[in-house]
């Protein structure tokens, strides 16, 4: 049996309708007592919804036109695209997943009472094919209690287990966001240990608790820079700039571009030929094992030490592998 809040939601997406519909077609069409579709249309009248009640043989209950395209309802193409994101989130591993399920439930519930199949419910024409990590009962809870603090405005307390540490550190954060990135949730905030922003991975985290300290996320705070730039580990840079100049196939000099890294390090860009711009420290740390990934499909045109790296960290690979 629907809840009252779902038979009210229900009868307004019939009245919704151009047509009228009477009492008897809404108890009908939501197996209900007459009567108490009858309090049901009273209740939403003392709401402030302008259902409006015609009698005689035509008679029926519509509503005001102003109320009937109120942005409350979502047509056809607003429905599938809700629906979409919403397989698009449970997909990615989103934490809200019970939530998220009992509302694509009550769109497509809704969706699919109508008169006459006016109203159709949202196609099925989308398929995900994605396995994201499952995530455990204790990540779920913290990340609600860290969604909690950051609305509120509070700062949270974490036993925090870096890689390759034996037992967590206790750490004071300002929670700013949650991230999510490449199949795993972060909060970023400020550190008070370190006195700056940070990234943690939230199924590092062992034990999480809101206190009552309050904080305010400062005006300058961007957080998708943020978490990209605190991604790399801390080098010291020259200020000496390279042009990486990089030819393969399409596919190959696409993806390079849309790297989290080296898309904001594009200079030129042609269909089979790219070139970055890069610290020079950046250039013989980071590239040689990203670029190794794309195999025969790239070339290397420019400089020919990025290339010599190249081979040495493929030469060290067959020895250790052999």
């Amino acid at each position: 049996m629907l809840a009252k809040s779902d038979n009210l939601l229900a009868i307004l997406w019939l009245l919704r309708s151009e047509k009228k519909v009477t009492a008897k077609q809404i108890a009908e069409q939501l197996e209900m007592n007459i009567r108490t579709v009858y309090r049901y249309i009273e209740t939403l009248s003392m709401s402030g919804v302008p259902v409006v009640a015609e009698t005689g043989p035509n008679g029926g209950y519509t509503l005001l036109n102003h109320f009937a395209d109120a942005p409350l309802y979502f047509d056809q193409k607003e429905q599938n695209a809700l629906y979409h994101a919403a397989i698009f989130a449970e997909e990615a591993g989103y934490y809200g997943n019970a939530t998220l399920k009992n509302a694509v439930l009550k769109i497509r519930r809704h969706s699919k009472i109508s008169i006459e199949k006016t109203l159709n419910p949202p196609t099925d024409t989308l398929a995900i094919v994605h396995q994201a990590a499952p995530l455990s009962v204790e990540s779920v809870h913290h990340l609600s209690s860290i969604e909690n603090a950051i609305l509120k405005g509070m700062s949270i307390e974490i036993n925090y287990r870096r890689p390759n540490m034996g037992k967590s550190e206790l750490r004071m954060i300002d929670p700013y966001k949650i991230i999510y990135w490449k199949n795993a949730w972060y909060v970023m905030g400020h550190c008070y240990l370190r006195d700056a922003i940070r990234n943690f991975k939230v199924n590092r985290i062992e034990k999480l608790t809101v206190t009552t300290l309050s904080f305010t996320l400062p005006i300058t705070f961007i957080g998708s820079d943020a978490f990209l730039n605190n991604l790399l580990p801390s080098i010291e840079y020259s200020g000496t700039n390279i042009d990486l100049i990089i030819e393969g196939t399409e596919t190959a000099v696409e993806e390079l571009c849309r790297h989290w890294y080296l898309k904001a390090c594009v200079k030129y860009k042609e269909e089979k030929r790219v070139i970055f711009t890069l610290e020079q420290e950046a250039l013989n740390m980071y590239i040689p094992g990203l670029l190794i990934t794309y195999g025969t499909s790239i070339q290397i045109i420019s400089p020919l030490d990025t290339k010599q790296k190249i081979v040495r960290r493929l030469l060290e690979l067959v020895e250790f592998h052999s």
